[in-house]
């Protein structure tokens, strides 16, 4: 069946192109007034091209503004590579793109290198220790001597005191201190009826050192106080108060808290040692009948020419 076509005439609306009967004067799409005079001339039909349209997904897009920016960057690294690094860095401030803080330059240090004590080097300082010391009739002979005395009595000092105990006993303990004994019997009487030490302590001790602390003394050894007020806290059990006791302070009321055993600093240690070989040295003088000490040493020792100060610090590091 064949379709029969539309012979009638038509015209055109000059703004929307919209096909129109010629008998028309007004467009139906963009409602245009038509002039009937002017669209009796048959006028050429124009059609105008229509632009694709493109549409996209958002990971599409995305995707191909990611593809972008790697492209960016490999051309801006290529760019850096090939000498132009100048032109890029006075850009890249300017979209934002952070610049590198400048580092610090360190300075190479110089190494030092040790230079071997040789046998050589050993003979020329004996050489000239001896003929530095040549003019107080001393010489490295002597000096062998001094430092063999001194060795010795470090071994013997170890071997009398090798059972010298490294640790002590210590105690923890807190006082009131009065200057009558009716005034310690007193505070002992309160102590007994349930009254607090602290506020004994703040209101009946002379020891202006901690009374307002509740008499804390803290912890020490039996060194630390005098013999009368040492011999009552270590002979209390931990919480038993003291009755009055005498010291040349005053009279004391005594409270151990705490009881421990502590490790003796090295250097107490050392100062142990050497009280305890003293305490020895003095008993073996006093059993023996073939030692003989001089007093008067000094008035036996020349003391000219005087020997410098340099040279007399200088023996005694040697000694040590």
């Amino acid at each position: 069946m064949s379709q029969e076509k539309n012979t009638s005439p038509t015209k055109l609306c000059p703004v929307c192109g919209t096909r129109l009967n010629e008998s028309a004067t007004r467009c139906l799409v963009c409602g245009t007034e038509l002039d009937q005079k002017a669209e009796t001339k048959k006028t050429p039909e124009v059609r105008a091209k229509r632009l694709p349209e493109i549409t996209l997904s958002l990971p599409a897009a995305l995707g191909i503004l990611a593809l972008f920016l790697t492209l960016a960057t490999v051309v801006i690294f290529l760019v850096i590579n090939s000498g132009n690094g100048t032109e890029v860095a006075e850009i890249m401030p300017e979209v934002g793109t952070p610049t590198a803080s400048p580092t610090e330059t360190t300075t190479a240090t110089i190494t030092l290198t040790p230079t071997p004590y040789t046998t050589e080097i050993f003979a020329q300082n004996i050489k000239d220790f001896n003929t530095n010391y040549a003019p107080f009739n001393f010489d490295i002979d002597q000096l062998r001597e001094i430092i063999e005395i001194q060795l010795l009595r470090e071994k013997l000092v170890d071997e009398v005191t090798q059972d010298l105990p490294r640790t002590k006993d210590e105690v923890w303990a807190r006082h009131i201190l009065v200057e009558t004994n009716e005034v310690a019997l007193e505070v002992l009487s309160l102590l007994e009826e349930g009254e607090d030490f602290d506020s004994l302590a703040a209101r009946f001790s002379t020891d202006e050192s901690n009374r307002e602390q509740g008499g804390n003394l803290g912890w020490f050894d039996e060194n630390m106080m005098v013999p009368e007020f040492s011999g009552a806290a270590f002979s209390l059990a931990e919480g038993e108060i003291s009755e009055p006791i005498e010291t040349t302070f005053g009279f004391h009321i005594i409270q151990v808290i705490g009881k421990r055993v502590s490790q003796v600093l090295p250097s107490e240690f050392t100062q142990r040692q050497q009280a305890a070989f003293a305490e020895w040295l003095a008993e073996q003088r006093n059993t023996r009948d073939d030692i003989e000490i001089n007093p008067n040493w000094d008035q036996f020792v020349p003391n000219t020419p005087e020997v410098p100060q340099q040279y007399l610090a200088e023996l005694f590091q040697l000694s040590q």
